[in-house]
């Protein structure tokens, strides 16, 4: 680990391999300080010699005065243990006693020990077993170059194979031999390498600025189209059109003699035609305008979707899926429920202020230079704040990452927070990050108001103005056009006030455009299908044979990070069991990454058959290479689905593929279903093994 004990693990221990986290998770309960220790078969994930050196060491060494209760198969460690509890295929108690006890009894325990070990013998693992490929010639110099690691790993992984260790459990006896002098040029050569700073998690990235046009367009660049928008702004108008009519209609009706008004006329037609104009516009707008925006986000969660799913590997090693989450989640909510109305709101307000400063404009000039000033006021009043709120919505974004993840992490780790009551420290750490939320949180809100309240002041200062000259020229102007002039821009302002803390809003849930966005434009894996497959590879049937060939690769997790595989060539002939051998960081997963393509090589070429693997589109790859990952997964399902996921076989050779794997008596035996069980999303039905 290059930062030593600072190394970040990341999410579900994705650095670190299966030993490693079965050692980490020893350690913890090492350091735990407690009484008891139940230890739920830890050496099964390690290499004998591995689980010989915890045993003596760690077991019944630092947790020798403790109480240990180890559950294993590990068969050769039963004469060391105080008492023994040997369970029966279906949980019963078989026997229970000391090693000796059991063996007074006449429990024929030599019988499962020689079996065991008879196992270990035919085990393909072994170095002693000899492959027939060997035998013809295969086995010798399969590596033409062993860089996998870098060459100082190299150095000390052979400095550190001088080490001569020797455990010996005669009568419980333990010596261990170490050569002094090795350790301490190993220990030197060590401490003389300074560490690699590489980080796995990457810290979100926060977007800065204000909200562009180019936002706006790659929104609704998903829409309709531009013939689309131009029938929302061409109703939109309409419809301020007709809010305005009514006010003009009053003001016209009022100015007929009281007797006349009485009477029926036609401006009671015009105005009730205007309302209902405008109530059967402004609902055709609102559907258009829903139409456009739902078309631009299903699109966009639709190509956020894609690019997640095939984004590269590394994505989701360094983004905790909390942050993935709050893109589909939060950011899509306020897309889909928000943005719509109050950018229907925002539209109208600013389409009405425009017809009505036309109207006034040649009612009154001077009441329109002094609603202009208004306007000016409360937009740049606006354009003050916002800046500040985007930002505080910005950061409460991405605090909603962590708080995600938080929840997220307690629920995978539940049975271990609650075995080391660790639940404070969690809750702390998780309060701490609902601190940091609700501090953004508040500071949007504050500053909301703070534009809230400028903007009803000026209102109600425009309001007292307004009042003052409809007095002031009432004997110049005409009663009616006065009167419609101050209904309609005294509405004006209020809607306008409005309309610019919705642009406000506006602005911000369009952070959730950017953010979502910015998941669109995620760096893919390669194409999944390529015109080579469909040409020439699947007419040919390749692969025909499965001979590997890996000349010169090299290969980084990620650019500026160190090589994990450096200058390899190997040639794999078909049919060849070959074992990829080598400490801890090695490289050795990572050359199946590169096999499957999971990782892309930066020099070299692998090649399947004579045919680059870089030339096969992945569908066709990954059809023909089978790949176990160090984690075993298993999807949400029956055991059927998951063992052929594409239905592609028949019951009978699914059943005996369990047979092959020694799974399909335990499968009949402890499930009416049989492989129609179905398999939870806890994967508790199953042990690690199985």
């Amino acid at each position: 680990m290059p930062q030593g004990m600072d190394t970040v693990i990341g999410e579900r221990g994705v650095n670190i391999s299966g030993g490693q986290k079965a050692r980490i998770s020893l350690a913890r309960a090492v350091y735990s300080n407690s009484n008891i220790v139940l230890l739920d078969d830890p050496l099964s994930a390690v290499d004998p010699n591995i689980a010989n050196l915890i045993f003596h060491e760690c077991i019944m060494g630092e947790l020798k005065n403790r109480i240990v209760v180890l559950v294993t198969h590990q068969l050769q460690f039963l004469d060391l243990c105080p008492k023994i509890l040997l369970l029966g295929e279906k949980g019963n108690v078989v026997k229970i006693g000391s090693y000796s006890d059991i063996l007074s009894t006449g429990f024929n325990i030599k019988d499962i020990l020689d079996s065991y070990n008879q196992a270990l013998k035919s085990n393909p693992n072994q170095t002693e077993t000899k492959f027939e490929d060997e035998k013809k010639g295969y086995g010798r110099d399969l590596f033409q170059s062993q860089e996998l690691l870098e060459p100082e790993d190299v150095q000390i992984s052979s400095q550190r194979a001088s080490l001569k260790r020797e455990v010996k459990s005669e009568s419980g006896d333990i010596t261990r031999r170490v050569n002094p002098e090795s350790q301490r040029e190993m220990q030197t050569q060590i401490q003389l390498q300074p560490p690699k700073e590489e980080k796995l998690i990457v810290a979100e990235e926060k977007l800065s600025g204000n909200i562009r046009f180019e936002d706006y367009r790659n929104l609704f660049s998903y829409s309709m189209g531009a013939f689309s928008i131009f029938i929302y702004l061409f109703l939109s108008s309409l419809a301020s059109g007709l809010q305005l009519a009514p006010s003009y209609i009053l003001s016209k009706w009022t100015k007929l003699p009281f007797q006349e008004q009485q009477e029926e006329s036609v401006y009671s037609y015009l105005l009730i035609g205007s309302i209902l104009g405008f109530i059967v516009v402004a609902f055709v707008r609102g559907i258009v305008f829903l139409l456009m925006l739902l078309e631009s986000t299903t699109k966009m969660h639709d190509s956020m979707a894609m690019h997640v799913i095939r984004s590269k590997i590394l994505f989701f090693d360094s983004n905790p899926s909390g942050r993935v989450l709050t893109r589909f989640s939060k950011d899509m909510t306020i897309l889909d429920v928000l943005l719509a109305p109050i950018t229907v709101l925002v539209t109208n307000g600013a389409l009405r202020t425009l017809s009505v400063v036309i109207v006034v404009s040649i009612v009154n000039p001077l009441l329109i230079v002094i609603a202009l000033g208004c306007l000016y006021y409360m937009w740049a009043t606006t354009q003050r704040g916002v800046g500040p709120m985007i930002e505080a919505q910005r950061f409460e974004q991405m605090y909603q990452g962590p708080i995600n993840q938080s929840l997220t992490t307690v629920i995978q780790g539940m049975v271990t927070l609650r075995s080391y009551n660790k639940f404070s420290h969690f809750r702390n750490r998780f309060i701490d990050e609902l601190e940091r939320s609700a501090n953004s949180t508040f500071g949007y809100i504050a500053v909301n108001r703070w534009i809230g309240i400028r903007l009803d002041f000026l209102c109600a200062v425009f309001g007292v103005f307004t009042a003052f000259l409809a007095l002031a020229f009432k004997n110049t102007i005409d009663r009616e056009y006065l009167t419609f002039s101050l209904q309609i821009i005294t509405d004006v302002i209020v809607k306008f006030s409005l309309s610019v803390r919705m642009f406000a809003e506006t602005q911000n849930m369009m952070t959730c455009s950017q953010r979502v966005y910015q998941y669109t434009q995620l760096e893919q894996e390669d194409e999944l299908v390529k015109a080579s497959d469909l040409k020439s590879l699947k007419v040919d049937g390749w692969p025909t044979r499965g001979q590997i060939e890996l000349q010169n690769v090299s290969m980084a997790y990620s650019k500026g990070s160190r090589l994990a595989v450096k200058n390899l060539s190997v040639t794999i002939q078909a049919g060849m069991k070959v074992g990829i051998v080598g400490r801890t960081g090695a490289g050795k997963s990572s050359i199946l990454q590169i096999l499957f393509r999971l990782s892309e090589c930066q020099a070299g070429s692998v090649l399947i058959d004579g045919v680059d693997i870089k030339t096969v589109g992945l569908h066709l790859l990954r059809q023909n290479v089978a790949y176990i990952p160090q984690a075993p997964f298993l999807i949400q399902g029956s055991v059927r689905e998951n063992i052929d996921p594409f239905n592609e076989f028949t019951n009978q050779q699914v059943l005996d593929a369990l047979k092959e794997v020694n799974l399909l008596d335990y499968i009949n035996r402890s499930f009416e279903n049989g492989i129609q069980t179905k398999v939870s999303e806890s994967n508790s039905l199953f042990s690690l093994g199985q």
